[in-house]
């Protein structure tokens, strides 16, 4: 069986599951902007969200540890589709902010244990391809997810079921597998100061793209509907951001094992405080000219998150370090992710709709500039003496295990 055959139906059941969760990331902030809900109402779902990630990174090696990988998925995935039943049970923005909160953790847990088996089915000569076709294959239940919501009627009841649906069907090519199970997980530890002395630049570069990814999501429908294009097209926009960086992820990544990849860093925050002020201040007329800024603007925000862990990989020489470092980056991006939405729809209060894009371009210019003295200070490792770049997207800590530069 090759390694692609051995995977496909854990991924088949990670792509369900960011389908279903997709579909409740757009869905739940939609509707709070079209009950006239205060942007910091709305940043609060996307906050309880990030902060629910984090308590699931940490919760779930230690029910797999307990009850092992089939039954820790089977009950993690049925307290999701319960969890998203309760939606539909309450219309209390409180409520909702609870429950978010109790999805991200469970799927955060859940994520632990698809990547875990991912890293176990995976021979280590194919690790780069698989977490290639297993990012595609997510960020395509993700796109897909966006996209029909965003041509449907946003305050169906149709939504909360097919996202149900969504994490029900999840089970189906998980328990039917018969790929191995994987070896009971160890603990994802990581010190925060050996993070920092490996690779400040990167450290501060996760915590930016996690700053921004976790405000943008969430609060581009409330900056579509206070500008007056509603709130579909910033769904289709979402989308598009998603395509960009499915686009422009692996060239940026080639080129970074060409240069300093801090330059690519660099220059992937400049784009983004660019692209920040041309939104902020004015934003494109028409479809066309706004869903060609957004896949600008997704491509360069959502790509440095794996550039960054790639410049900390440089320098990670110990035996286990690429899973400890994962699982460091992954925290850091998570806390970003928490407190963005937050900061971000404050400013929206203070300043209008360009607040949000006014939070974005400020953030990447303080991380450029630290990236910048970073540069004065190191050197970078020659290109002969790196690893490749792996694009490791930010799902679980378990996802250091698959990295081919782990072994």
């Amino acid at each position: 069986m090759g390694p692609y055959a051995a995977v496909i139906a854990v991924v088949c059941g990670a792509t369900l599951l960011q389908f279903a969760n997709a579909l409740f990331a757009i869905l739940l902030p939609v509707r709070l902007t079209l009950a006239q809900a205060s942007p910091v109402m709305v940043g609060l779902i996307g906050t309880a969200y990030g902060a629910g990630f984090l308590f699931g990174c940490a919760i779930g090696p230690r029910l797999v540890r307990r009850v092992g990988h089939i039954r820790a998925f089977a009950a993690l995935a049925a307290a999701c589709a319960l969890v998203a039943m309760a939606f539909e049970a309450t219309a209390s923005p409180w409520l909702w902010i609870l429950l978010r909160f109790l999805m991200g953790g469970v799927l955060a847990a859940l994520f632990v244990v698809v990547e875990a088996w991912l890293a176990a089915a995976t021979p280590s000569d194919s690790r780069g391809g698989v977490i290639a076709f297993y990012l595609v294959a997510i960020k395509a239940g993700v796109i897909l997810a966006q996209t029909w919501f965003a041509f449907g009627d946003p305050e169906a009841g149709f939504w909360i079921a097919l996202a149900v649906a969504g994490f029900i069907a999840a089970l189906i090519p998980i328990t039917l597998t018969r790929t191995r199970e994987p070896p009971t997980p160890t603990e994802f530890g990581f010190r925060l100061r050996e993070l920092w002395q490996t690779a400040p630049a990167a450290v501060v570069g996760v915590m930016g793209a996690g700053l921004i990814n976790g405000a943008v999501p969430a609060l581009l429908p409330v900056w579509g509907d206070t500008i007056g294009i509603g709130v579909s097209l910033p769904v289709v926009l979402l989308s598009a951001m998603q395509l960009g960086s499915l686009v422009v992820q692996w060239p940026l990544g080639r080129l970074s094992d060409r240069i300093d990849r801090r330059w690519v860093i660099v220059a992937c925050l400049a784009g983004v405080a660019a692209v920040s002020a041309l939104l902020g201040l004015a934003p494109p007329v028409g479809d066309v000219p706004l869903l060609l800024v957004f896949v600008l603007f997704g491509g360069v925000a959502l790509s440095f998150y794996g550039i960054c862990a790639a410049h900390a990989a440089d320098h990670v020489a110990a035996a286990g370090g690429m899973t400890r470092l994962a699982s460091g980056m992954l925290f850091i991006w998570a806390i970003g992710a928490a407190i963005g939405p937050l900061i971000a729809a404050r400013l929206m209060e203070l300043v209008g709709p360009a607040g949000l894009f006014l939070f974005c371009g400020t953030v990447t210019g303080a991380v450029a500039a630290f990236v910048l003295f970073r540069m004065t200070r190191r050197s970078p490792v020659p290109p002969g003496h790196r690893p490749g770049f792996v694009n490791l997207p930010a799902t679980s800590p378990s996802i250091g295990q698959i990295d081919p530069r782990s072994r």
